[in-house]
């Protein structure tokens, strides 16, 4: 079996998610999003993706809080701060400056979009931070990570009418790839 290098995995594990669940609008619609990561790939490469089709990504976090930047997160100074330096989220707020908005341990579902795409961990979406989306006027939520919807939030978000894209079906190339890299790593030992 050929090496899955690492520039191919990383957008591999991604890009699923970001096609199945925001890039069947048109281009000439506004795509706002609100991300989650925890200095994983899946974020990063889903926002990479959903720039490219001319979506605007507004938020990210890590653990310690999120960031908002009006204007658009900057792809490039993201991976910069995130993969290059290794720091944490806030380096981006501090490198971007004007427009860019840095906020210590809160939600980032509490802000406004027309998309949200857990991507870090399972139950990081509350039933608290679905009522929070749907408040916002929410009309599609992806998951990006395995299980990061509550059975309770799964339940709010189909009684509001709300897109749901659950982790099997729009980040099943994502976990396939993953499953692969692990056969991988585990076969070099």
């Amino acid at each position: 079996m050929a090496d899955l290098a690492p520039e191919r995995r990383q957008p591999a594990t991604a890009r699923p998610t970001s096609f199945k669940t925001c890039c069947r609008r048109k281009a000439s619609h506004s795509m706002v999003g609100a991300w989650s990561f925890r200095a994983g790939n899946v974020a990063i490469y889903a926002i990479e993706k959903i720039t490219e089709f001319a979506g605007r990504v507004v938020a990210c976090s890590d653990s310690n809080g999120y960031i908002v930047d009006d204007g658009g997160i900057d792809l490039a100074l993201l991976k910069e701060i995130k993969e290059v330096r290794r720091e944490r989220i806030d380096g981006y707020a501090r490198c971007k400056g004007i427009g860019a908005h840095y906020i210590a341990r809160g939600s980032i579902w509490d802000v406004k979009c027309d998309v949200a795409l857990p991507c870090a961990t399972q139950n990081e979406l509350t039933g608290k931070d679905a009522l929070s989306l749907i408040r916002n006027g929410i009309i599609a939520v992806g998951e990006g990570a395995n299980m990061p919807c509550t059975p309770e939030t799964v339940r709010m978000f189909q009684e509001a009418s709300i897109l749901l894209a659950l982790g099997k079906a729009a980040n099943a190339d994502g976990v396939a790839t993953s499953a692969l890299e692990m056969q991988q790593n585990a076969s070099k030992r």
